[in-house]
């Protein structure tokens, strides 16, 4: 390859992670999946863009609002100009539990990825590797607001991801009976942690009163 292939190359394979991220957020996996070659390596067992849609559509459904920001792309050419490998940094924020969920995490990631070029066109090769930095829950959901009603105000909750026609249809898709268990686990994980949060605050009472005790025995 010459210089101007290689800068083509890294032009487009970097285009590759930015709209992993675009599509995740827009819940569009049918444009999620025309990026990956058609007979994509998903594990040792399992292979193409149908079982990868599949698998994509129901992590999806886990999650509500995301925004992936890419940062770092690291990309490493092979001698043949027809394949590559890629290291990407991205910062995400995650509403985890549906689009009804109050649970909202940051996470660093490293996708480590295989590219392929194929009749000209530069797509992901096999299943990307995703491996975690962190992940931090926030104690407030940023959504969890009135509307922003933008440009009016500065603060409130905006109006994208949810108003692109991918996302609607996506969650539009969803069936009765997983329409139904989402919100429940929703409501579950919200209980779940409102318990543990007043557990954790009389554990804490507890042990204040229980130091208190001992400094009063000692004097």
């Amino acid at each position: 390859m010459d210089s101007a292939e290689r800068a083509l190359a890294y032009a487009e394979i970097r285009q590759l992670a930015a709209a992993y991220a675009f599509f995740t957020d827009a819940k569009d996996i049918d444009a999620l999946v025309e990026l990956y070659v058609p007979d994509v390596r998903i594990s040792s067992t399992l292979s193409g863009r149908d079982r990868l849609h599949q698998l994509m559509t129901d992590a999806l459904r886990t999650v509500g609002v995301t925004f992936l920001n890419i940062g770092t792309h690291h990309i490493v050419l092979a001698d043949d100009g027809e394949s590559a490998t890629g290291v990407v940094y991205c910062k995400a924020e995650i509403q985890d539990g549906g689009p009804d969920s109050e649970r909202w995490i940051n996470h660093a990631i490293q996708y480590h990825d295989v590219y392929k070029r194929r009749d000209g066109r530069w797509y992901f090769g096999a299943n990307r590797k995703h491996f975690l930095v962190y992940g931090a829950e926030l104690e407030h959901n940023p959504l969890d607001q009135p509307d922003a009603d933008w440009p009016a105000r500065q603060t409130g909750r905006g109006t994208h991801p949810q108003a692109l026609a991918s996302w609607q249809a996506f969650f539009r898709r969803l069936t009765p009976r997983s329409r139904f268990a989402q919100p429940l686990r929703c409501v579950v994980v919200s209980v779940w942690r409102r318990a543990a949060s007043r557990v954790a605050k009389t554990a804490a009472s507890v042990r204040v009163r229980i130091l208190s005790f001992r400094s009063i025995a000692l004097t």
